[in-house]
């Protein structure tokens, strides 16, 4: 409560980005008076100069002592420019609307916004749009700037600072994003008469060019891929490009137990590729090593699907293919479910012996090169997911290039 002696002033934002500060008049706060003296202490910041700040010394005394060691947990965040006026016009009206509590989903995603620092994307949902459906929850999901995940210490702080503003039995729920890499294999054919720039330089920029793509136009909550757009781009990286075939896989990752049994769900919330009944090779996976039915160890496994006639699933099992005969022996005949309708695959009973370095890639073939994410998921291009194979294309006898030509050279990139 303000009375006409409180000693109080006010602060608002004016013209040129500056600063006003404005006293009492005798009934909300102490009127100022011929003669008083007004010092000023203010705190001036850099934004994001002072984010991943690790090393620190005490410039003062630490609980009476003068000499203390200074532990780091967490290196510096929060750190961000000033509001754009394009954000201030967006966000502004949120904040008003949600009068300090949260009542709705927009009410919960625009005080994250507020309480959280250095956030780079969010979403939300109610429960009843969860899979499966948890009905009287609320789910934000969060991405930090620079990094991939929040921790868990700062998770739980941003659902304890919303659960205050929280008027209902509502349960928060605050979420990492689940990652969906998506896989890029392109051959480009190119004219090298049409261009002086070498080869592995063109592919290079193409490679860079996608790189930049999956930065500016994926990495946050609904972002849609589209494929069109960058297909038709890849080819105005160069006067030489002729075309590309550009091919489309998403991948998965998770870090499986070989100690106990790993049951879980991937979800690339995409239709896959089902082209009918019999159709085996929608799903692949990196190489670990996995026991066989008769107890033995066998290495260089796989997972592979397998349809079940008119349904919309399929089995996962886990294959054994020999490179020199090419021949498939089944070590594990069920390990899962894929739905092919859903995009979803279930793991269960999985427990491999080792795999091939720190995780285990799960690659499907979606139905659609055109990639929607849903809910949590965010959409990404890796370098590790881009493969890029150049082809010189050069005429035979001189008619139409464009049906008389032969790949006369190749290279990976």
């Amino acid at each position: 409560e303000i009375f006409g002696t409180s000693n109080v002033y006010y602060l608002d934002e004016v013209d040129g980005a500056r600063y006003e500060v404005t006293f009492g008049n005798g009934t909300l706060g102490r009127k100022i008076e011929d003669g008083n003296i007004v010092l000023l202490d203010y705190i001036s910041t850099n934004g994001e100069a002072s984010n991943k700040a690790f090393d620190f010394s005490p410039t003062g005394l630490v609980a009476g002592q003068s000499e203390a060691i200074i532990t780091t947990v967490q290196a510096s965040s929060g750190g961000k420019p000033r509001e754009s006026v394009a954000e201030i016009k967006y966000n502004a009206p949120k904040y008003f609307a949600a009068q300090g509590r949260c009542v709705t989903l927009e009410d919960y995603l625009t005080y994250t916004r507020t309480l959280v620092p250095n956030l780079d994307s969010l979403t939300g949902w109610g429960g009843e749009d969860n899979d499966p459906p948890r009905y009287g929850d609320v789910f934000v999901a969060v991405k930090p700037q620079n990094r991939a995940f929040y921790s868990y210490v700062e998770k739980q702080n941003i659902r304890l600072q919303l659960t205050e503003r929280n008027l209902v039995a509502i349960r928060i729920n605050i979420v990492d994003p689940d990652y969906t890499f998506i896989e890029l294999t392109s051959d480009i054919y190119y004219k090298p008469d049409a261009t002086p720039t070498p080869q592995e330089i063109i592919a290079q920029n193409v490679h860079n060019y996608i790189k930049n793509f999956s930065k500016g136009e994926l990495l946050t909550f609904d972002r849609v891929f589209r494929y069109s757009s960058l297909i038709a781009d890849i080819d105005a990286q160069d006067i030489s490009i002729r075309n590309n075939l550009t091919s489309v896989r998403l991948r998965k990752t998770f870090i499986p137990s070989i100690v106990s049994e790993n049951n879980l769900d991937l979800k690339t919330n995409n239709t896959l590729y089902l082209p009918n009944q019999s159709y085996v090779g929608t799903l692949t996976s990196t190489k670990f090593s996995h026991e066989n039915d008769a107890g033995s160890e066998v290495a260089n496994c796989q997972f592979e699907d397998l349809h079940l006639g008119n349904t919309v699933q399929g089995r996962l099992r886990v294959i054994y293919v020999d490179p020199n005969t090419l021949e498939k022996t089944i070590v594990k005949s069920n390990v899962g479910k894929v739905h092919y309708d859903t995009g979803k695959i279930e793991i269960q009973g999985f427990r491999p012996l080792s795999y091939d370095n720190d995780k285990l890639d799960v690659f499907v073939r979606p139905a659609i090169n055109d990639i929607t994410p849903v809910r949590d998921q965010i959409l990404a291009i890796l370098d590790e997911d881009i493969k890029i194979t150049m082809h010189a294309v050069v005429d035979r006898d001189g008619n139409d290039p464009t049906r008389n030509t032969q790949t006369v050279s190749s290279s990976e990139n």
